[in-house]
């Protein structure tokens, strides 16, 4: 039986893949014409990151009964908060900043990749379920 520390089942930084929305591609060619792959940098829900962000949506007096606008709201920011970076590899037009990831997550061009962060977090809370974190 392998030896384990309860801090190796801390929440760690895991590494999603974007996908092609439609063909399920995770390689893309840039201006030059190079293969890559688009990152992104993901905290999930047993993180600080998410922990905090929850705590001060259940802290709104509507979330028990929330609107189908504040449910939205409320999903939106869970992900920008879980969303800590991407490599920098012109995949994602702009470098990483807090700023950056909110602007990209609420954007309806891009409600596909706020989609696809979405599942890949909910996955990642399946113990028995994690998904690779290349």
């Amino acid at each position: 039986m392998a030896m384990i520390n309860i801090g190796d089942l801390n929440p760690q930084l895991m590494k999603m893949k974007v996908e092609h929305p439609f063909t399920g591609d995770t390689t893309f060619q840039n201006s030059k014409g190079e293969d890559i792959e688009g990152i992104i940098h993901i905290k999930g829900v047993y993180s600080k990151e998410y922990t905090d962000v929850f705590d001060a949506i259940i802290g709104n007096k509507n979330v028990i009964d929330p609107t189908i606008t504040e449910a939205r709201e409320n999903d939106i920011t869970l992900l920008i908060a879980c969303v800590v970076g991407w490599d920098d590899n012109g995949f994602i037009d702009k470098p990483y900043s807090p700023e950056e990831a909110d602007a990209l997550l609420r954007n309806p061009e891009y409600k596909w990749l706020a989609e696809q962060i979405s599942n890949y977090i909910k996955e990642s809370s399946n113990f028995f379920g994690r998904p690779s974190t290349n």
